[in-house]
């Protein structure tokens, strides 16, 4: 979360976050995500995705580069930037280009529906390790501001404890820092 303390600043983040601002070299906002997926056979090591997404039922145009940093049992941990900031963008990137839905993504995955029946219990047991509940496993994991080519302002978050059961599961190794 970024909070601005006046209403010049509060532009700014505004536009930063949809993208207009990112673009310019006077101010950058630099947001990585974390995202589980059910690893569709067409997942690349890295890529960009330039397509629309729907907000609203209108087509808008979004850019995301993603990169997997790991795979196991059908599942793979995927690091995401978005360079738009569309609602639902990352999702919805995930779900119909990489055709990889973020695990317990109940609007755009359909997540149970796409994973092979021998792998459903044990994703059901990850996914809701302590209730009922599907959480999606999507985390904005890293946040870095930069204004006017001065030092970047970097906020990093830990990943959610149903994201951890996941990766301690999978023994996928968290980065420090």
């Amino acid at each position: 979360m970024a909070l601005a303390k006046t209403a010049n600043a509060a532009t700014w983040l505004c536009e930063a976050f949809i993208g207009s601002a990112a673009q310019s070299c006077m101010y950058n906002a630099c947001k990585v995500y974390w995202a589980v997926v059910v690893a569709g056979p067409e997942l690349q090591n890295r890529g960009w995705i330039r397509a629309p997404v729907k907000v609203e039922g209108v087509d808008v145009s979004a850019e995301t580069h993603y990169e997997v940093k790991a795979v196991a049992h059908g599942l793979a941990w995927v690091q995401l930037k978005p360079v738009t900031g569309r609602k639902h963008q990352l999702r919805q990137h995930c779900a119909f280009n990489l055709n990889s839905p973020v695990l317990g993504d109940r609007r755009y995955g359909r997540t149970t529906e796409s994973l092979p029946a021998k792998m459903l219990p044990r994703v059901k047991k990850l996914m809701a390790p302590s209730s009922n509940k599907h959480m999606i496993h999507l985390h904005a994991h890293e946040l870095t501001l930069t204004i006017c080519g001065g030092q970047p302002v970097r906020a990093v978050a830990p990943i959610p404890r149903h994201m951890k059961v996941v990766f301690d599961s999978m023994a996928w190794r968290v980065p420090e820092g």
